[in-house]
């Protein structure tokens, strides 16, 4: 497969592993994004949607998945 017409942060293969090619400072950024849209959101789905993005999101930095640059 070739990935040139991917975005750059496009998972790859790292040493066997899959990377997702983001930093820190991306993962700050979803997170942030996640919390201001909280605030805007009423639906329970939506919430309960919200929440599972979050929570996701903090298990690939518990695994490892975001680079420390």
């Amino acid at each position: 497969m070739c990935y040139s017409h991917y975005p750059a942060n496009y998972p790859r293969v790292l040493g066997g592993k899959v990377m997702l090619g983001y930093t820190m400072n991306d993962l700050d950024n979803m997170t942030r994004a996640i919390d201001v849209a909280y605030k805007y959101v009423s639906t329970p789905d939506d919430l309960k949607g919200l929440e599972q993005a979050n929570e996701f999101l903090q298990g690939l930095w518990a695994e490892g998945y975001f680079d420390n640059a």
